[in-house]
């Protein structure tokens, strides 16, 4: 039921053109596999970050992720081998 009320929806060409405005290549992946919430509390939490990442586009006339790096080969290396070199340490600040 729910596959084709999306079909019918073209909810895969809402989510292409999501994840082409979105700001990181995480936005991105998060934007393609994205499905609606049925969850009362699900939909209430993603309403307020929605209205607060609008807020802050607004006072500012910036994307909240804007500039936001990739921050998952850093997490992988400080896994692995627990240390940042000074220039990826900089990356993150």
């Amino acid at each position: 039921m729910l596959n084709k009320v999306l079909k019918t929806l073209e909810y895969d060409k809402i989510r292409a053109q999501l994840a082409e405005r979105a700001q990181c290549c995480t936005g991105r992946e998060l934007a393609a596999e994205l499905l609606p919430s049925f969850e009362k509390e699900a939909v209430t939490s993603a309403l307020a970050l929605t209205a607060e990442a609008e807020t802050i586009f607004i006072r500012t006339g910036r994307s909240p992720a804007e500039d936001f790096p990739d921050m998952r080969p850093c997490l992988k290396r400080i896994h692995a081998a627990y240390y940042l070199t000074p220039t990826e340490l900089l990356g993150v600040a």
